[in-house]
């Protein structure tokens, strides 16, 4: 584990800039930091949720909270929720599902699973008090980027380009291609 490899992992997960100096943000993928990286975003955005609280709202420090985050990931896992209710709700063959999550478009699906879980995740960040808010948002965090590496481990990949150009949607064709049941459809 080296420095390298954390600014691997702080490039993949995130929009924030972490290039050496020769440019790149390393030669690996830094897994072993993804939960430490989640947290450290958690913590973020749990930061966001305690500055705003006493000023505002509980509800507007959880949307401040809950967009710091998005923000701070590009959305990249509310494109790959997205991507991922599309393929498994959309009907069609296999063939099919996987056509509608390379789409850059968002279906019906997408969009009613990412309101959900944007309102839902607003909705408990809503109901705790700041310090209550932070905890949750880091631990979160880091189990949400734990689980990443499960998935990653325990599920084939279906196509090589696609963890090297997008990573969520990586993990909802995985994800997808087990729900279907059919792995070999997906290889």
């Amino acid at each position: 584990m080296s420095i390298q490899s954390l600014r691997a992992a702080m490039a993949f997960l995130t929009v924030i800039p972490v290039a050496t100096a020769e440019g790149t943000s390393g030669e690996r993928l830094g897994r072993a930091y993804f939960p430490a990286v989640g947290a450290l975003l958690g913590l973020v955005a749990g930061i966001a949720f305690a500055l705003a609280a006493p000023v505002t709202s509980p509800l507007i420090a959880a949307v401040a909270a809950t967009a710091v985050m998005a923000v701070l990931t590009g959305a990249l896992h509310l494109d790959g929720l997205a991507d991922a209710a599309d393929g498994l709700f959309g009907g069609g063959d296999i063939a099919r599902r996987l056509e509608v999550m390379r789409d850059s478009r968002v279906g019906s699906f997408g969009l009613v699973a990412v309101v959900l879980i944007l309102v839902g995740d607003v909705a408990a960040l809503a109901s705790m008090s700041a310090p209550r808010a932070i905890v949750a948002l880091v631990i979160a965090g880091a189990l949400s980027r734990w689980a990443l590496l499960l998935v990653i481990a325990a599920l084939p990949y279906v196509r090589q380009a696609v963890l090297a150009l997008r990573p969520a949607a990586h993990t909802a064709v995985s994800i997808s291609c087990w729900a279907l049941r059919s792995p070999r459809s997906c290889a």
